[in-house]
């Protein structure tokens, strides 16, 4: 029986790239969901979550499906083989776990993705292009690489919204994934392009990202707060403070800016993170707030009348 192709490039792929380790890996992959499998039913669908959302990320940043389709037949069915044999692990590790519903949906969803996954791609980007006005290039850009990263992330939220604490962990990532949408200076040409006042240009992007990330967080967390009713003030205090670098993630990127240029690594914003965790910390947060609202506005009228 002859080897599908694509499965005899990716064996060769796999043992270019990793060599020995692969089988370290699958065992570890088999364990990780064992365990997880075995200390709690409900960590059997995080596993599966996680694991069809990594292949589906995979799949969704592949540069090389035109070329594969042109030049091989059964494309999708081939791709389906592959990837059900990279979750075979986990899918034996929630077998072993006695998860045989996690496990066999594991399989079918990485299978499935070659038919999904193309469809899918493509709705997201109509999507994208529908709800998000076009003066918000940074989300049309953001959203657009990082569509697959984020959807998985909220559905991991929503499964773990009741657990005390671990609801805010994919949210905080995010957040993160947000907010780095503003860490990219936009050239000359594209920077307030309707003239606006400086200050109304500034407020549009931030009441934008402010509505974005409450629709986003705000129902998990008072799933969160309802379950768990000890962490409700934490919970609040997790919201103010994305708020908080909401402001501070738009005010740094003008007040940093220069054209067609990335925003290195800023100690404000690091500082604004620390305080999420640390609320005691927010009034220098404010502080570092209009410290900065003060140099965008600065630095947005100097790059403006040097561009009139």
């Amino acid at each position: 029986m002859q080897i599908p192709p694509l499965l005899h490039i990716r064996y060769y792929q796999l043992k270019r790239d990793l060599g020995f380790w692969i089988v370290p890996l699958a065992v570890l992959q088999f364990l990780i969901a064992a365990m997880a499998g075995h200390y709690r039913a409900d960590y059997g669908w995080v596993v599966t979550l996680i694991s069809s959302g990594l292949v589906y990320m995979h799949l969704s940043r592949r540069q090389d499906l035109t070329f594969l389709f042109h030049h091989f037949t059964d494309v999708k069915w081939q791709m389906a083989l592959n990837y059900a044999l990279s979750v075979a692990a986990v899918s034996a590790g929630l077998l072993y776990s006695t998860l045989w519903q996690p496990a066999l949906v594991t399989l079918l969803l990485t299978a499935g993705m070659p038919w999904m996954g193309l469809s899918v791609k493509s709705l997201s980007l109509k999507l994208i292009n529908r709800y998000i006005p076009p003066h918000q290039f940074e989300w049309l850009a953001g959203l657009r690489q990082h569509f697959f990263v984020i959807v998985p992330l909220l559905l991991l939220a929503l499964l773990l919204s009741p657990v005390k604490l671990f609801a805010i962990v994919p949210l905080f990532m995010i957040n993160q994934i947000v907010l780095s949408f503003y860490n990219y200076h936009e050239p000359l040409l594209m920077l307030n392009p309707e003239g606006m006042e400086h200050t109304r240009f500034l407020n549009r992007k931030i009441h934008f990202t402010l509505k974005a990330l409450l629709l986003v967080n705000l129902p998990f967390l008072i799933i969160n707060s309802a379950f768990q009713p000890e962490v409700a003030t934490f919970n609040l205090f997790f919201l103010i403070g994305f708020c908080l670098l909401a402001y501070a993630a738009i005010y740094i990127k003008y007040a940093d800016y220069t054209p067609n240029e990335s925003m290195g690594l800023k100690i404000d914003l690091l500082l604004l993170n620390v305080s999420l965790f640390l609320p005691y910390l927010m009034p220098l947060s404010i502080l570092i707030l209009f410290n900065n609202r003060k140099k965008a506005l600065l630095n947005l009228k100097t790059y403006q009348d040097a561009g009139h």
